[in-house]
């Protein structure tokens, strides 16, 4: 597992998302430079089943600010894809990303946002 050395916090390349199933969302991740291809706030779909594919490059560890929106506070992510569901009940929530889990303060951008 790639570690990432202390980053003060994750870094966003600033453009959208792509979907491309037309609404659940699909971020790139670079581990060594804790590098999230998306922008600072994404939203997630809305409906049923909706999901993040989040894509690192070498399996990582992910952490959340925010159990409600995964239901999990950190994801072991394999290299390549990684659905990670979001509860259907969740709404009006959002949680915060980071790849080396120094704490809420440190975390995110990016900003996963369930409407």
């Amino acid at each position: 597992m790639a570690t990432v050395d202390s980053p003060p916090k994750t870094l966003v390349t600033g453009e959208a998302a792509p979907r491309p199933d037309g609404k659940n969302l699909w971020i790139k991740i670079d581990v060594g430079t804790a590098t999230f291809h998306c922008g600072p706030v994404e939203r997630v779909g809305t409906g049923k089943n909706r999901h993040v594919t989040f894509h690192p490059d070498t399996p990582c560890k992910l952490y959340f600010s925010n159990f409600e929106v995964f239901q999990t506070n950190e994801k072991q992510l394999v290299k390549g894809d990684n659905d990670l569901p979001v509860l259907d009940k969740t709404n009006g929530v959002e949680t915060r990303c980071s790849l080396d889990g120094a704490g809420t303060e440190k975390m995110g951008p990016p900003v996963i946002v369930v409407p």
